[in-house]
């Protein structure tokens, strides 16, 4: 599923659908515990589930804000899985459901965003026009002049060199398989 962002707006990309993503998130964890409450565990389990499908719907969005979110849905879905368990006697049919969603979740898309986000500030660096979107000043770092100053003297080019040979490291890093070598290879950068 990918929602609707005009990603040729980089870094002024708008993502209104990642809040509502979010509030999903709580209203299924709500939901949820109130059924547990109710002494409806298996309508609990579709609540969660609902809620594991609402985070996965953001597994292909190469944002990084989006899979940060989508980590965050996750997390309060876990939460809920936890009291599932300690509240109700599941069957292991609903066990092994859970089982399956939470196998699912947090499934390495980081390289996802990671690359994503290279686009996306990669493209506004190599661009090099602070202005292309509001037609006046750069966006809140540097003034006009300085800005073109610091294009003029080169340092923007060094600057985008450098952060695209770090996001080739970062984007390396991330497919390495979770181990101690990962977190290795991330302290490193």
């Amino acid at each position: 599923c990918r929602y609707p962002v005009d990603y040729s707006r980089g870094l002024f990309a708008l993502t209104p659908s990642i809040g509502k993503i979010r509030q999903g998130a709580r209203n299924f964890q709500y939901e949820a515990a109130v059924r547990l409450d109710n002494h409806r565990p298996e309508l609990a389990v579709e609540s969660i589930l609902d809620s594991f499908a609402l985070s996965r719907s953001l597994q292909n969005d190469p944002a990084l804000i989006s899979q940060l979110v989508r980590i965050a849905c996750e997390h309060l879905t876990i939460l809920s899985v936890g009291r599932a368990i300690h509240q109700s006697s599941l069957t292991d049919r609903q066990l092994a459901q859970l089982s399956d969603a939470l196998s699912e979740a947090d499934s390495g898309r980081m390289t996802t965003a990671f690359i994503g986000e290279r686009c996306l500030y990669g493209d506004e660096l190599i661009r090099g026009d602070p202005t292309h979107f509001s037609g006046t000043e750069p966006p809140g770092f540097m003034s006009r002049p300085v800005f073109f100053l610091y294009k003029a003297a080169g340092l923007l080019d060094l600057d985008t060199l450098h952060f695209l040979n770090l996001m080739d490291q970062v984007i390396k890093v991330s497919r390495i398989p979770q181990t101690a070598e990962r977190f290795a290879q991330a302290k490193l950068l």
